[in-house]
């Protein structure tokens, strides 16, 4: 009874040190962003409608909305070619979204306060802006923008005691993926085999340590600025699983 009790506590003691890699990582997840439920309204990502200016030119803002390093939101728009500006006094409650965007050009200062209401995957509401002299009100529709992988994405692994931080860099064409990862401390690889379709992110990176070449297979599925999914590396002939939580960075 004694050799058989020994048997199955080290048999269960195996076992709970095969799972700790996977149970570190889903605790090194952290939380999810603002929005994350399934049930509550998402905001964040990419938005884009046309506006015609009073000089008859027409432009196409897209405001990126993303989730700050506290949980929180952070957005800026983008006008035409020009570089991103950071909006403020952002504001998003149940489904209605308010925010001010201050524009300055050669020869004037415009400030623009957008409201709107969040209807599916489109924004209505309505633009104030004093771009032409006085405020003037303007309807507002803009239209969810799909999702895509490009950009940087960050994501911690623990193993053991180590604990590892990837960097990803991430760059589309067509459902092809190309880009680099990097660990905290290493130099970065470039990916292979990526491709992006269905929403599912698929790459594989190859490196080599003390002679013996690793195989990692990242697939993941990317969803409201995450991308969650599984890590298999192989080293010789050991396969191992992770758990595979990515957040976007930029």
């Amino acid at each position: 009874m004694r050799f058989l009790s020994s048997t199955i506590g080290l048999s269960f003691g195996r076992r709970v040190a095969a799972l700790l890699p996977g149970l570190m990582m889903l605790l090194a997840g952290g939380a999810a962003p603002v929005g994350a439920a399934d049930s509550d309204p998402w905001i964040g990502g990419r938005w884009k409608w046309n506006f015609t200016m009073p000089d008859g030119s027409v432009v196409s803002p897209v405001l990126k909305i993303r989730a700050d390093e506290s949980g929180g939101l952070k957005a800026t728009v983008r006008f035409r070619h020009a570089t991103e500006v950071p909006v403020q006094d952002f504001r998003f409650s149940g489904d209605q979204l308010s925010f001010v965007v201050v524009r300055e050009g050669i020869d004037r200062k415009a400030t623009i306060h957008y409201s709107g209401r969040l209807v599916g995957e489109t924004l209505r509401g309505t633009i104030e802006s004093d771009w032409a002299g006085a405020f003037q009100t303007y309807p507002w529709e803009a239209q969810r923008l799909p999702e895509t992988p490009d950009g940087n994405w960050k994501w911690t692994t623990h193993i053991r005691e180590r604990k590892l931080e990837f960097t990803l860099s991430l760059k589309q064409e067509g459902d092809k993926l190309s880009g680099k990862l990097t660990a905290r401390k290493g130099q970065g690889v470039d990916i292979h085999h990526g491709h992006f379709k269905n929403g599912e992110v698929t790459f594989e990176v190859e490196r080599e340590r003390d002679g013996e070449k690793i195989v990692s297979k990242f697939r993941g599925t990317l969803a409201r600025d995450m991308i969650r999914g599984r890590e298999v590396a192989t080293v010789g002939k050991a396969e191992h699983t992770y758990e595979w939580v990515a957040s976007r960075e930029d």
